[in-house]
């Protein structure tokens, strides 16, 4: 997610929902952009669209809720399994990496930090299944989709953990932050 406010015409920004065209509210600062999660030219298209559409890029917020891609990835087949891993951890790593190339080619201004936040929404994950019973039967069972997704979300965890130490240690053009819950 993206947002901001400068320049930004809220009331022109629409997201697709089936058959239905929903407008954001006049005072919303969100546009709805789709993109390829599976390419780098994607994420730098999105990237620099974003910055067009509020004039300015200061902050970008990259998000993975592990429950909601755990529902989307249903079999475990070998073609499956690279194509959603190649979605969810390329497609967030292309995403960081050109907000980073943008964040220190307009440092050069002296502009200040940009920050990029990483927020990890994880869900339960199979050591919680052998401690909780209700987790390995039922309605609420750890399904096999689910299983596949705690390694893409560790791989989203462990990525933005590893830019944050580099950020610590070399960059002055970005504040990075961490937040899993």
């Amino acid at each position: 997610m993206i947002t901001g406010t400068a320049g930004f015409d809220s009331s022109a920004a629409a997201e697709e929902d089936g058959d239905s065209t929903k407008t954001l509210p006049l005072n919303a600062s969100v546009a709805v952009e789709e993109w390829n999660r599976g390419s780098s030219l994607s994420a730098r298209t999105l990237i620099l669209q974003a910055e067009n559409t509020y004039d300015k890029l200061d902050e970008t917020v990259l998000f993975f809720d592990e429950e909601y891609f755990a529902q989307l990835a249903g079999r475990t087949e070998a073609s499956e399994c690279a194509e959603s891993s190649d979605n969810l951890i390329l497609g967030f790593q292309y995403l960081a990496i050109e907000t980073l190339a943008r964040f220190e080619k307009k440092n050069v201004g002296g502009i200040g930090p940009g920050k990029l936040v990483f927020l990890l929404k994880e869900g339960p994950c199979m050591a919680d299944a052998l401690r909780l019973p209700s987790l390995r039967n039922g309605a609420n069972s750890i399904a096999i989709g689910k299983r596949a997704c705690c390694c893409r979300c560790g791989c989203f965890y462990l990525f933005a953990e590893n830019l944050l130490r580099l950020c610590m240690e070399t960059w002055e053009y970005v504040n990075i932050v961490l937040v899993a819950r």
